[in-house]
């Protein structure tokens, strides 16, 4: 993140009326949000020691920062179809030769990737191991477009 979108976070965060606490100054307590955002862990953070102390103040800016979402997150506007933007045309020709996917073929990918966690197909590094995806699309395949099972196309 960039220095200064941190300092306009804290000063919006304190203008909104997040408080130190006097044990940890509020650019640490955002510090520490944001660290496990990004990492995706509580532990090892740097700024506190216990992880009780680490989820008070993750839970203070998490809830901090729900107060002022509508500050933070721009509203989506449609873009009407006149619109002279070259760009545009070009994304609106991309997406309108494009599928959308069935809440059933949504609901098998997210079963079938919830199986390769299950199988230990992730690796330590928490991203899938090689070969997994192209076994993705194999299963869905299978499933919604009744291709034969791999052992069938080896034979």
């Amino acid at each position: 993140m960039n220095t200064n979108a941190f300092t306009n976070l804290c000063k919006l965060l304190q203008v909104r009326g997040l408080k130190e606490d006097g044990h940890v100054s509020l650019p640490k307590q955002v510090a520490t949000f944001l660290i496990i955002l990004v990492h995706h862990k509580k532990k090892n953070v740097r700024f506190c020691k216990s992880r009780e102390i680490v989820s008070k103040y993750f839970n203070k800016i998490l809830k901090a920062i729900i107060c002022i979402q509508s500050i933070l997150f721009a509203k989506a506007t449609s873009v009407e179809e006149d619109y002279v933007d070259p760009t545009w045309r070009k994304f609106k020709v991309i997406m309108e030769n494009k599928r959308i996917w069935s809440d059933e073929e949504t609901n098998a990918f997210i079963g079938f990737m919830e199986e390769f966690v299950v199988d230990g197909q992730r690796a330590n590094c928490g991203q899938f191991k090689l070969k997994t995806f192209e076994k993705l699309a194999l299963k869905m395949l299978e499933a919604f477009l009744g291709y034969p099972k791999r052992e069938t196309l080896q034979e």
